[in-house]
């Protein structure tokens, strides 16, 4: 089937990139480690803090995490919940994990685009670090890359999903299971397409509650505990702030 030549043929390659990027991510990883241990010693023994420690960790640790989330996403290593999901057939897992998938790509678009235009702002606005005076806008960046090696992942799997999804059935069939993934985007979208549709307002509170609600239905889906947390806070707070106070 082609569709799953397509997410073979796709895996070695993103494998492959996620695979020199951890490596990266690691080394810096070491760096920082040294760097905080001889910080400490040097604060404390001899009087003599390395100047900048604090803000080379910080940044060390957006390039660490950053690098690390393609090949933690090959190796299946996020944290999810698969204690229901995993009672269920294969093709209804599938089906689960093609959903799943698609909200993280979308997650993670947004990192994406809003990570590369703040970037461009620090950079427009040259603004420095404090103690190195380092420019900032290329750790943002960093970020950025590390979410769309991410999200070239998270679409392998999704092909990969869809093609199992589909295997064997007629053209009706996996026409059904797109159907369903469009209701299913539908429904949790409505916190942000809800506001002057229906004619009552849910509290902050009630909004909360309803998210946390939504929290432990969608953890059990077995898509990743900080991919649920990060989407669930987009949606909550553009229903209750506003769609660009949540880009911010």
């Amino acid at each position: 089937m082609f569709l799953a030549k397509l997410g073979t043929t796709l895996r070695r390659g993103i494998y492959s990139v996620s695979r020199v990027i951890n490596g990266i991510g690691v080394a810096f990883l070491a760096v920082m480690m040294f760097l905080t241990a001889a910080d400490v010693i040097g604060r404390y023994v001899f009087n003599k803090p390395i100047t900048g420690a604090f803000e080379l960790t910080e940044f060390m640790m957006a390039i660490v995490v950053a690098l690390a989330l393609a090949y933690t996403g090959v190796k299946k290593g996020h944290v999810t919940v698969d204690v229901v999901i995993s009672k269920f057939t294969p093709r209804v897992q599938a089906i689960i994990n093609s959903i799943t998938c698609f909200f993280g790509l979308a997650v993670f678009s947004l990192i994406i685009w809003r990570s590369i235009s703040y970037a461009i702002r620090l950079k427009e606005g040259n603004f420095l670090s404090a103690a190195l005076n380092a420019p900032v806008y290329p750790f943002v960046l960093l970020v950025a890359f590390g979410a769309f090696v991410f999200c070239l992942v998270l679409l392998v799997n999704l092909i990969e999903n869809i093609a199992q999804v589909i295997k064997g059935k007629k053209w009706q069939e996996w026409l059904g299971f797109l159907v369903l993934i469009v209701i299913v985007i539908a429904i949790f979208s409505i916190p942000i397409w809800a506001k002057g549709v229906f004619d009552f307002q849910l509290s902050p509170i009630t909004a909360g509650i309803v998210s946390v609600v939504l929290l432990i239905i969608i953890i059990f889906s077995g898509m990743p505990i900080g991919i649920v947390m990060l989407f669930l806070g987009f949606l909550g707070m553009a229903y209750v702030a506003g769609i660009m106070p949540t880009f911010t």
